[in-house]
Parts: structure tokens; C-alpha cells; sequence
């Protein structure tokens, strides 16, 4: 018996999650996109995972960059979050630098200033996992924001805040 895919996405869908934007480099350009797959995995070593589709240019970019950064996303930032999903990113890549970023001189990295956290790694290992790559980055540096801002989070298809 197998599951519908339409059924598993929908279901799937009712499962809160972060949103981060990941970054890495091809060449001078800078690949960005959105994910919320994204999660911890390990302390010794640092591991964190993020779930890319295998059609994704941003993983064949993190392929030969060897490295990428996690940027984890407050409320405020839920049309940043959904340019970098949109095709459209590509077609005015350098457009990413009119938001509040930097650029790590650690790794060459871009790194969103108003982040609640960054994380820049490095490509650990990645496992194909049916129509996406499961990739592993050992964190290299992390810088904790401000605690007070809102997380973004995704929840049924769409961006929302979290209620206390």
C-alpha cells in the first residue's frame, strides 16, 4: 500500500516549522533560497541538515562551493523569505544585496544582519533521499541574534507568527 504524494504533501504541510534562507556561492554570484527542511542533527561534530531538491541550482552551487550558511528568519522578514523562493530570484541575483547582508570575510558567505541566527558550514556529507539530497554542514561559526524578535514560521503553506 503506498500513499498518495498529494495526501503526504498536504499532511506534511501541518507540521510548524522555521524558516531559514540558505546562501552559498557560485564563482562571484551569490545562490540563495528559502527552506524551513531544515534542522540540527548533531553536537560533536556540529551538524545541522537541509532537505534540497535534487533539481534545486542552489545545491549544485553548494556542490562546488563546498560550503553554505544557514540564516534563520524573524517575523519581520516573510517577504524576504518569499523572494528567495520565487524563480524570479534568478533572474536579479545581485537584487539580494539591497537587503540588510554582509559578507562574511571568513567564508565569502552572505549573511542577513537582522538574522536571528547565522550559521556559515561546511558541506559535510549529503545523502540522496528519494527526489531530494540530504545535506550536512559542520558548523564552522555561529552568531545567536536578537532574542527578542519573532520567529517566522511556515504552517500550512503559508508564513506566520508564533503566539504566546
Amino acid at each position: 500500500m503506498s500513499v498518495d504524494p498529494l495526501v503526504f504533501r498536504s499532511a506534511m504541510a501541518r507540521l510548524a516549522t522555521g524558516v531559514t534562507i540558505l546562501t552559498t556561492r557560485r564563482g562571484d554570484r551569490h545562490e540563495v533560497m528559502t527552506a524551513n527542511a531544515v534542522t540540527s542533527v548533531s553536537l560533536h561534530p556540529t551538524l545541522v541538515l537541509a532537505s534540497i531538491s535534487s533539481e534545486s541550482t542552489w545545491l549544485q552551487a553548494v556542490r562546488c562551493c563546498g560550503r553554505f550558511a544557514v540564516n534563520v528568519l524573524a517575523a519581520h522578514h516573510e517577504d524576504l523569505a518569499r523572494w528567495c523562493a520565487d524563480h524570479a530570484r534568478h533572474e536579479q541575483p545581485e537584487a539580494i544585496t539591497r537587503h540588510d547582508v554582509s559578507v562574511s570575510p571568513e567564508s565569502g558567505l552572505l549573511l542577513f544582519n537582522d538574522a536571528l541566527v547565522t550559521a556559515e558550514c561546511r558541506a559535510h556529507a549529503e545523502h540522496l533521499a528519494g527526489d531530494h539530497v540530504l545535506v550536512l554542514g559542520e558548523v564552522i561559526a555561529i552568531d545567536v541574534r536578537d532574542a527578542c524578535a519573532e520567529p517566522l514560521v511556515f504552517f500550512d503553506r503559508g508564513y506566520g507568527r508564533v503566539v504566546s
